[in-house]
């Protein structure tokens, strides 16, 4: 992972239901952007954080980025969360 960040917006209380809505960006060639936002299962569509990340795809015994497997290049269906 290259970098990550939160950012918070509403204060999310115990005890309650988290839902993780995740998207995927466009694969470059090396790497990908990941997105999320969380709700609350009784909060509508208020968005409490969100977020994202950076993946590297990375070989390890050579200790550098490597371009991404073909399969990683095709999104998954619709609705997959």
């Amino acid at each position: 992972m290259a970098n990550a960040f939160c950012n918070f917006w509403r204060q999310l209380e115990y005890p309650g239901d988290v839902i993780v809505r995740s998207d995927v960006g466009a694969p470059g060639l090396r790497s990908f952007d990941m997105f999320h936002e969380l709700l609350r299962t009784d909060g509508g569509d208020t968005v409490y954080a969100n977020g994202g990340a950076t993946v590297v795809w990375v070989d390890y015994t050579a200790q550098r980025s490597v371009p991404l497997p073909a399969a990683l290049h095709q999104r998954p269906a619709e609705g997959v969360t």
